[in-house]
């Protein structure tokens, strides 16, 4: 079963794989598969449905 600390990992390396881009919410977002920013707490990443 992975953990909540098995996911930072994940991103963490996603990260480095990426050159530390960042742009993943955005794009997602875009998408509507995550949460508009302004519906969720500050630095948090919800699923829209």
């Amino acid at each position: 079963m992975k953990t909540r600390l098995d996911l930072c990992d994940w991103i963490v390396e996603a990260l480095k794989e990426l050159n530390g881009s960042y742009w993943a919410a955005t794009q997602l977002r875009a998408k509507g598969i995550l949460k508009n920013a302004k519906a969720t707490s500050k630095n948090v990443w919800a699923l829209s449905k």
